[in-house]
């Protein structure tokens, strides 16, 4: 890579290029100002070792806001086109960038963000981050949005607009972490004996005899269930992404997956399948079921994902069992199928988790009630040595 060292009036200039990773294109960029033409050359190859090293990064007066709305959001879209990263990962950065990014920091200039404003703007989303400043964002979302801003930060550099990412030295905070609630395997039962009779207690047991995540769930078409094998395949998901419903392939490699279907879970849908036929003749015209949806309304829109947990609420309450999330419904699930000895890579693969050590970890706590019976069962097999 060359420069060029020209003289203007009574100084010397240096000037230099280098291509816009965002674009392609080539950007010239130029010093002036310097005395003597060895000053000039100086800072030419000061400038040149750092491009080539790649941390060189120009003096720019960009804003947070208009690199971010004119250069990341739209590359963004490119990569999603690219299928680097999901549409609803896009979306939610989207979200969390016009939601708090910007109007925060939005009149910064790129080059004076430094980790200690960064750790500033967590605290103040902390205490006053809600719309209209009441209350402040739980530690998880704003751990979000450090996320969102280390991206943002880290194709800046990539782009050449900065030369280091000073989110690495952040201190966002950490993520809330809840307390998983399962039910036991007979609380599982009781919800879908109570359930039975459900317009959608096909889904519920679909949820509870499977595993499959919310968004999992509600992105099932019906060419993506074979009812004469008893076979389910995991193809896409409907999920939340910046207050809409996006649909998404799987959540990684591992969720795009085929699992088996118990007996019960293929009777509950046949007899669901048939009432949405039913419901199809009584709407008429007015059907709105073209993809070919699983679970719909009575005129066969696809069910709202945020809906879905509504709606499980009500008949979880209805059915006098412990109120639980809906995600712990495959918890539950995963609980038990381990308490039911089903090996654990198997029960990996089925939750379609990446790695086994997800699942290990996750489903590594003990129902009081097995722990227990683990602590008899030990007991009897050394007391029992006592008599040999």
């Amino acid at each position: 890579m060359k420069g060029s060292i020209i003289k203007r009036g009574g100084s010397w200039t240096a000037y230099w290029s280098t291509k816009d990773p965002a674009t392609g294109k080539r950007r010239q960029h130029s010093k002036g100002g310097f005395r003597t033409k060895q000053l000039a050359q100086a800072h030419l190859n000061g400038v040149l070792a750092k491009v080539e090293g790649g941390t060189w990064a120009p003096a720019t007066s960009v804003t947070v806001k208009t690199f971010v709305e004119d250069t990341w959001l739209p590359n963004l879209e490119a990569t999603v086109a690219g299928g680097s990263i999901k549409p609803a990962t896009a979306k939610f950065y989207e979200h969390l960038a016009n939601r708090h990014l910007v109007p925060h920091l939005g009149a910064v200039k790129l080059k004076e963000l430094s980790a200690v404003r960064l750790d500033t703007f967590y605290a103040t989303l902390l205490t006053t981050g809600r719309r209209g400043g009441a209350s402040g964002l739980s530690p998880t979302t704003v751990a979000h949005v450090h996320v969102n801003v280390h991206r943002m930060l880290r194709d800046a550099v990539k782009w050449g607009y900065l030369s280091q990412n000073v989110a690495d030295n952040a201190t966002p905070p950490r993520p809330s972490t809840r307390k998983m609630s399962t039910w036991s395997p007979q609380e599982i039962w009781s919800f879908l004996d109570a359930t039975s009779n459900d317009r959608l207690g096909a889904l519920w047991h679909v949820l509870a005899m499977t595993g499959l995540r919310r968004g999992e769930v509600c992105g099932l078409q019906w060419t993506d269930i074979d009812l004469d094998t008893a076979r389910l395949n995991v193809e896409r998901a409907r999920v939340m992404a910046g207050g809409k419903v996006v649909v998404s392939t799987p959540k990684t490699a591992s969720s795009d997956r085929s699992i088996g279907l118990d007996p019960k879970t293929v009777s509950a849908l046949r007899s669901y399948k048939a009432r949405q036929s039913a419901e199809h003749l009584v709407a008429g015209t007015a059907w709105a079921n073209d993809e070919n949806w699983v679970f719909t309304d009575e005129v066969g829109r696809p069910l709202h994902p945020t809906k879905v947990s509504k709606l499980f609420s009500d008949v979880a309450k209805a059915a006098g069992v412990p109120r639980i999330r809906l995600h712990d419904v495959r918890h539950s699930y995963a609980t038990a199928a381990l308490e039911a000895g089903i090996p654990l890579k198997v029960v990996s693969e089925r939750l379609g988790h990446r790695h086994l050590s997800t699942t290990g970890d996750i489903y590594i706590h003990v129902r009081p009630e097995v722990d227990q019976s683990c602590a008899d069962q030990v007991a009897d097999l050394i007391m029992s040595s006592e008599t040999k």
